[in-house]
């Protein structure tokens, strides 16, 4: 019959010194004593010690693996493995080690992107941007564009900046034909939803469908003769005016759709379309300068010869018999001499 404790002893590799071991020794000598050294009392003994060395395997295993740890510790964190050395018991440093970080709140941009909320960085800055994303932003951009094109103010706006250079243009050289052109884009400028041509407005003009003013400057051009300087400035600056509003509106307009486009990531500039600084618009626009009056015309309140007008006759009287009859300035306070 084979001895147990032989077959107990060669789980130890044949050293019996190993015996001395207490994760070996006390329990076998506990389970003896409580034997009596009878039989049973060596088996309850020997089963004291296979436990002891399973103890013993264990707090060895525990032991490197919190070797390992503060191996670790001293390579990626050595404030914890400082902490480890003065006594901090190794489960606080596991949890400091393993402790999330504050977690950062996260929401996401009009693009689609996800930025943090504190800083606005991106979260995922190194990303590049995602095709589905860029053709997104492209339709989005198509479709505010087509919204802000197909609006009747900006469409209005669009013939009278059109209508309203083609004032200055006419103005900058005085002839007949520059002078009907010039009424006519006049009238664009004051209702740029007119369907008259320009082919048209001759006959429309000579009827007075435009009212007494624009037929009596018709019928001047008519007879071969050009508007007077104080014509041609009033016609100018009423469309400077005119202008001026509708350039008002269509500004409020743009800052609506740049907004919009802001909250989409767009570029507004591929929106909306800029007033241009032409006459009125312009910082350096001066009316004196670009229409000077000649001195047969007088200025207002004088006759042509500079001096004062006839008596009881006002600037208005002036206006009204030019517009009238379809004469210049300088031909009524002729008239008036006479």
């Amino acid at each position: 019959m084979k001895n147990p404790f032989s077959t107990f002893t060669s789980g130890l590799g044949g050293d019996r010194g190993r015996l001395v071991d207490p994760y070996l020794a006390l329990p076998m000598a506990a389970a003896l004593i409580g034997g009596n050294g009878n039989s049973g009392g060596m088996s309850n003994a020997l089963m004291a010690g296979m436990y002891g060395m399973q103890a013993r395997r264990e707090r060895q295993d525990q032991q490197a693996q919190r070797n390992q740890t503060v191996d670790y510790l001293n390579r990626n964190r050595p404030d914890l493995a400082e902490a480890y050395a003065a006594g901090v018991p190794m489960n606080v440093i596991t949890q400091e080690l393993f402790k999330k970080p504050d977690e950062r709140k996260i929401m996401q941009d009009a693009s689609g992107r996800q930025r943090y909320v504190d800083t606005g960085d991106y979260v995922f800055g190194d990303v590049g941007p995602d095709p589905k994303q860029a053709e997104k932003d492209f339709e989005t951009e198509q479709k505010l564009r087509k919204e802000y094109s197909g609006l009747g103010t900006v469409k209005s706006f669009g013939e009278q900046t059109q209508a309203y250079q083609r004032v200055i243009d006419s103005a900058r050289n005085p002839s007949p034909a520059g002078d009907l052109a010039l009424i006519f884009n006049y009238m664009k400028v004051l209702d740029p939803g007119s369907v008259v041509r320009e082919s048209e407005f001759a006959t429309a003009a000579a009827s007075g469908a435009f009212g007494d003013r624009i037929q009596a400057a018709y019928e001047r051009i008519r007879s071969g003769k050009r508007l007077s300087d104080e014509q041609r400035r009033d016609f100018v600056r009423e469309a400077g005016e005119l202008f001026e509003g509708a350039a008002g509106l269509h500004g409020r307009t743009n800052e609506y759709y740049t907004g919009v486009a802001g909250q989409y990531g767009i570029d507004p500039t591929r929106i909306v379309t800029q007033t241009p600084n032409i006459g009125v618009m312009d910082p350096n626009w001066n009316i004196d300068t670009f229409l000077p009056l000649t001195p047969e015309a007088g200025l207002p309140g004088q006759s042509p010869t500079g001096g004062a007008l006839p008596q009881g006759v006002t600037e208005d009287d002036i206006q009204f018999t030019m517009e009238k009859y379809g004469i210049s300035r300088e031909d009524v306070l002729r008239r008036m001499a006479e």
